[in-house]
């Protein structure tokens, strides 16, 4: 669809196009901003990509009234002549946390922290069509049934134990994993959107039920990479409730990581975009 009909459709004919990007699943993510200065944003893709947003909007609509500050379903069409969904989003106010400039890395990790609490505590009543670990999972399993990992990368990354090593234990490890809390999913510093007096969530489409450690491996991965390593404990010091930190849950969703880190994208959008 080009952009032209896209705004025709979603009725953003007073709205112009502000940025564009490709998504790392081959889709589209489209910006566009109308008169009075009000922004959207437009995600669509095919494929893979069209899963992922399928994906996102179950999740978004399930925490529309979970008073939780996340984007805003607009509108969405699943078009049937060529597989392609189109999600169109409300703007959420702010930056991306490792982007604030008037706030020190304490402040930002204490926000990041209190806004994390805020989303474990979400009941997880109805949230049986979300995403789970056993979805993680059965992901792993298809990359290895089309042998999509590129094996010797992950092997030199995971001192030479291979992607059928590392599967396996996570499955026979998989029963000391809880589903007692929402997770984000992808719970990263870009993720978290910060403003004055608020802060809000992006790309929660991997959200669902699931072990509050799939969110701190995650955001210490985050804030090494973008902080330094000797930052996490403020992160944890914030959250609170963690009074010994378990490396071997924080380790198990890393090694879950290791695989869409060493995923042969090409490969894989080949055979799922068919």
């Amino acid at each position: 669809m080009k952009i032209t009909s896209t705004l025709k459709r979603f009725g953003l004919r007073n709205y112009s196009l502000l940025d564009k990007c490709a998504s790392r699943l081959g889709g589209k993510n489209l910006q566009f901003k109308n008169r009075d200065g009000t922004i959207v944003f437009l995600k669509t893709g095919q494929g893979a990509a069209a899963k992922s947003l399928f994906r996102e909007r179950i999740a978004l609509e399930w925490l529309e009234d979970k008073r939780i500050n996340v984007p805003k379903v607009l509108n969405y069409f699943d078009d049937k002549s060529d597989g392609a969904i189109y999600l169109l989003l409300s703007a959420l106010k702010g930056s991306a946390a490792q982007k604030i400039a008037d706030l020190d890395k304490k402040e930002i990790l204490r926000t990041v922290a209190t806004a994390l609490k805020q989303f474990h505590s979400i009941s997880v009543d109805g949230s049986g069509n979300l995403w789970t670990l056993d979805n993680d999972l059965d992901h792993i399993r298809d990359y290895l049934k089309f042998n999509l990992i590129k094996r010797r990368n992950f092997q030199k990354a995971n001192k030479g134990k291979t992607p059928e090593d590392v599967y396996s234990y996570l499955l026979q490890m998989r029963g000391k994993l809880s589903n007692r809390v929402i997770v984000h999913g992808d719970y990263c510093l870009p993720n978290i959107l910060i403003a004055k007096n608020s802060y809000g969530f992006l790309d929660v489409g991997n959200c669902g039920p699931g072990d509050p450690y799939k969110d701190f491996s995650a955001m210490e991965v985050s804030i090494a990479r973008n902080f330094g390593r000797e930052w996490i404990k403020f992160f944890y010091k914030y959250y609170g409730g963690t009074k010994e930190i378990d490396m071997f849950k924080v380790q198990y969703y890393q090694l879950i990581d290791q695989f869409g880190y060493h995923l042969d994208i090409d490969k894989y959008l080949e055979l799922f975009n068919d």
